[in-house]
């Protein structure tokens, strides 16, 4: 699938809580590719899951594209709750965990 098919599907192609700004939708295709990309929206989603940290041994990324792949996600999740807009409990508490001084982004 490429990305003009991946943004061409409905809206409803991600759940409310993944939808965000293009680019950086487009910012995870470029690194995981549009398939990989809903892999990954289906393994920490409220089916699957998982956090991000537990998805990555699905996928084969160095990881300094993981620390970004994660930023990316930590930067979606952040909008999408100050847009009020409910997380999957599991991903919620990744977030806030992440958020906390003592964490480091690269964890």
């Amino acid at each position: 699938m490429t990305t003009e098919e991946f943004w061409a599907q409905p809206k409803n192609a991600l759940p409310d809580w993944m939808i965000a700004r293009r680019h950086y939708i487009e910012s995870l295709n470029l690194r995981l590719g549009p398939g990989g990309t809903m892999r990954l929206v289906e393994l920490i989603g409220e089916a699957g899951g998982l956090t991000p940290p537990e998805a990555k041994p699905w996928f084969e990324v160095e990881p300094h594209t993981w620390q970004r792949i994660e930023r990316i996600l930590s930067a979606i999740l952040a909008n999408r709750r100050d847009f009020a807009v409910a997380l999957p409990a599991h991903l919620e508490r990744w977030l806030t965990a992440r958020e906390g001084p003592t964490i480091s982004l690269f964890e």
